[in-house]
């Protein structure tokens, strides 16, 4: 399943490489066109790349005729494997202890509360953000430096009202967790969705987004798992097609 999500990433980034600013770059750092195909060769790949094809043109013709359905799906999907990843690699509980409530919560909140918050910001940076060689810059700016610290806090309050815990386990959960939640954000997102907005078609971002919301969800889940006052802040695990 791993090698199956990374290997449909780097063939969205290997069919996009011609759009960076440095054209060079995939011949000098010995980046073969053949290596990057799409289409698969059997004398090298075997079965492994024909079913690999297979599965990711029947996701993209899924996601073309269901967008909102597959997103959703999609969001439940790794939000549930960073909660059970934390529980199971991080806290070393067997798969046959989970914590199935804290599953349920995790990912219900992933799907009523980060999953629309997050499609609508996404849509609203596309019609915000003019095209321009500069625009995914701009997109990251706005999305790291506006959206994240906001996003981030309402999450923080979501979980603690969740947990029964009222506005005074929110403002402390905020007061707590809040900074140096945000400074882990900036390692991780602000690169990731520089190559998302850079690299990535608009209607194929979804599995790219997702990928990385895997090591962060995990993340979350375990920081959350610590106890109902050290939530984080959910990242961006749907991205929104354009529709008809």
């Amino acid at each position: 399943m791993a090698f199956g999500h990374a290997g449909c990433v780097m063939v969205i980034l290997s069919n996009n490489l011609r759009r960076l600013p440095f054209p060079l770059f995939a011949r000098r750092a010995g980046l073969s066109t053949r290596f990057f195909s799409t289409k698969s060769d059997a004398s090298t790949t075997g079965g492994q790349g024909n079913v690999m094809a297979t599965v990711w043109r029947r996701y993209l013709t899924i996601t073309d005729a269901h967008p909102i359905k597959t997103q959703a799906i999609t969001t439940i999907i790794f939000a549930g494997l960073g909660n059970i990843l934390a529980q199971t690699v991080v806290e070393r509980r067997p798969l046959s202890d989970l914590d199935l409530p804290s599953l349920l919560k995790f990912t219900t909140i992933s799907l009523c509360y980060t999953f629309p918050v997050v499609r609508t910001w996404l849509w609203t940076l596309e019609r915000v953000v003019k095209p321009s060689k500069y625009a995914p810059l701009k997109k990251v700016a706005l999305d790291q430096f506006c959206f994240a610290p906001i996003s981030l806090a309402a999450f923080l309050c979501v979980m603690q009202f969740v947990e029964g815990n009222g506005w005074d386990g929110a403002k402390r959960n905020v007061e707590q967790n809040w900074w140096p939640v945000l400074m882990n954000n900036y390692k991780l997102w602000p690169a990731a969705q520089l190559i998302n907005f850079y690299l990535v078609p608009f209607n194929q971002r979804i599995l790219f987004g997702s990928a990385v919301s895997l090591l962060w969800n995990t993340y979350i889940a375990f920081v959350v798992r610590q106890g109902t006052a050290a939530p984080v802040a959910a990242a961006p695990v749907a991205i929104p097609q354009k529709e008809a």
